[in-house]
C-alpha cells in the first residue's frame, strides 16, 4: 500500500480519518511504482506476485501470495466480475 494522491478526501469525516491512519502506515509513491517498474522490466514467469521482499518493506522481487489469492476460482470470479462491471470482454 502506497500513500498518493488518489487517497483524497472523500467528504465523510470517518473516512477521512481512516485515509490519515493508513497514510501514516503506507509507502511513499515512489516505492510503490517500483514493484511496477520491476514487474514491467524482468523477465517473470505468468503468475509472478512482484512486491518488497518483507512485506511493508525491502528489495522488489517475487513473493508469495495468500491461499485465497492463489485459488483459480477466485481469479475466474475476479476475471468475470471485470469483465461485467466493464461490459468488456477479453479473450484468452
Amino acid at each position: 500500500y502506497s500513500h498518493t494522491n488518489l487517497q483524497g478526501q472523500s467528504g465523510r469525516k470517518l473516512d477521512n480519518a481512516l485515509m490519515a491512519v493508513g497514510s501514516r502506515l503506507a509507502t511513499d509513491a515512489d516505492f510503490g511504482a517500483r514493484q511496477t517498474l520491476y514487474a514491467s522490466a524482468q523477465d517473470l514467469p505468468g503468475d509472478t506476485f512482484v512486491g518488497p521482499r518483507f512485506g511493508m518493506a525491502g528489495r522488489s522481487g517475487p513473493v508469495g501470495r495468500s491461499p485465497l489469492a492463489k485459488r483459480a476460482a477466485t481469479a475466474a470470479a475476479l476475471w468475470e466480475l471485470s469483465e461485467r462491471l466493464t461490459d468488456t470482454k477479453f479473450p484468452l
